[in-house]
């Protein structure tokens, strides 16, 4: 799906699908074209490799990035910034491709705290969230990158908004796309539409606490017209009228 606003197409990918169990995440790479270039924002998971731990979910289906950036006429050397919200593995994964830098043109824009939890993981967290080897391979190639600690406006009108709770340097993207209304990329704050219910949360969060406390944002946004966006649900797009 495409959103046109007067200030950038906005484009949802579809990067595949991962199942936990019984649960099915989607992966949707968010693709935007705009006059100050081509950015992506979290650009997906890449083949997973094959693993014995029964809790590492498998993939039930792969579109390799570079296809569903041609789909828009978009080549991954055209990419000039990457937005990453966290540093988990299934928005990372493509960073690198066959030990190859992907974005080789891109300037990275990457959550400073999430450094900490790489070297350190999180006890209460499955491993597997934090992929250190991949993104060791990823720094070898001596990507352009930018580390980002607190609220900045990447564009004048896109906003990076450190929240926490997910994990520890998780952000949102802010988008001001019209007069009143915006496009908020909630990243992995909420891993579907039915989590902004207030005390429903997952165990895949650090810190609900912090969820919650976003939660009556979010819906301020909603409210006055704001469409949110979904990395993981099957339908990434969301507004009130959807709710």
């Amino acid at each position: 799906m495409v959103v046109e606003t007067r200030t950038a197409d906005f484009i949802s990918l579809n990067e595949g699908q991962l199942s936990y169990g019984e649960r099915k995440v989607w992966l949707h790479p968010l693709l935007i074209l705009s006059s100050e270039g081509i950015f992506l924002v979290d650009p997906g998971a890449g083949l997973l490799p094959h693993r014995e731990d029964e809790h590492y979910p498998t993939q039930t289906a792969h579109f390799p990035i570079d296809l569903c950036l041609s789909d828009y006429g978009v080549k991954p050397d055209e990419v000039r910034f990457i937005l990453l919200t966290h540093l988990h593995f299934d928005h990372i994964g493509n960073l690198v491709d066959s030990h190859k830098l992907t974005f080789r043109s891109a300037l990275h824009i990457i959550p400073y705290a999430e450094l900490h939890r790489l070297e350190h993981p999180h006890p209460g967290q499955p491993p597997f969230l934090y992929n250190r080897s991949l993104f060791s391979s990823f720094l070898s190639h001596n990507p352009d990158l930018r580390y980002l600690q607190k609220p900045e406006h990447i564009t004048p009108w896109l906003e990076w908004i450190p929240t926490g709770g997910h994990s520890p340097g998780h952000c949102i993207l802010l988008f001001s796309v019209e007069e009143k209304q915006k496009i908020l990329h909630t990243g992995d704050l909420f891993i579907f539409p039915f989590f902004l219910t207030y005390g429903r949360n997952l165990n895949v969060h650090e810190n609900p606490e912090i969820i919650e406390e976003w939660k009556s944002k979010v819906h301020n946004w909603l409210e006055g017209g704001s469409r949110l966006y979904f990395y993981h649900s099957e339908n990434p797009w969301f507004t009130k009228e959807e709710q």
